[in-house]
């Protein structure tokens, strides 16, 4: 019974940070799109207006949103000049280490995010330029930092998965 309740927290994980990764391409080529039109804009003395504060809110959506999936597909940076040398159980312990500091950091940056989009909200706060509501985009930003969280746990879960599996 663990086990089928593991293996579907990892496939709703994993369809959650693959959803993301795709909201965050789409988001990124229509930032593309858009730079491009206000280019050949600017060139006919037409530029789009706000373009600036669109790339500017994009840009956040494409960090946060990308985040999980690189989590779980082990696609961020690591220095392993030290931990290479060090022996298994050190890296395990070290691996959950990091990984419950990295979770409990980004679980205080989505409550901030959270907190931050409330009060946005109850002001009725909105981009300079365009008018927009910038509480949904700071919302969905604490969101993919959660998802952030749980990529982070996912991750430490398949830590036991693997020490599980070599010992049987």
């Amino acid at each position: 019974m663990e086990q089928m309740v593991k293996k579907i927290s990892f496939v709703s994980m994993s369809a959650l940070a693959k959803g993301l990764e795709t909201v965050s391409g789409v988001v990124l080529l229509c930032v593309v799109a858009l730079t491009i039109v206000d280019i050949v804009g600017r060139f006919f003395g037409k530029p789009v207006v706000g373009t600036y504060e669109l790339v500017s809110a994009a840009g956040g959506l494409v960090v946060s949103f990308a985040m999980p999936i690189s989590i779980m597909g082990k696609k961020h940076v690591v220095i392993d000049l030290i931990v290479e040398r060090l022996s298994i159980q050190s890296k395990i312990v070290l691996h959950i280490a990091t990984r419950l500091m990295a979770a409990a950091l980004f679980l205080i940056v989505a409550w901030s995010f959270m907190r931050q989009a409330h009060d946005l909200r109850s002001a009725k706060e909105v981009s300079s330029i365009l008018q927009f509501p910038l509480h949904p985009l700071v919302y969905a930003m604490g969101g993919a930092f959660l998802g952030v969280c749980l990529a982070l746990i996912d991750d430490l879960w398949s830590l036991k998965r693997f020490r599980e599996a070599e010992h049987g």
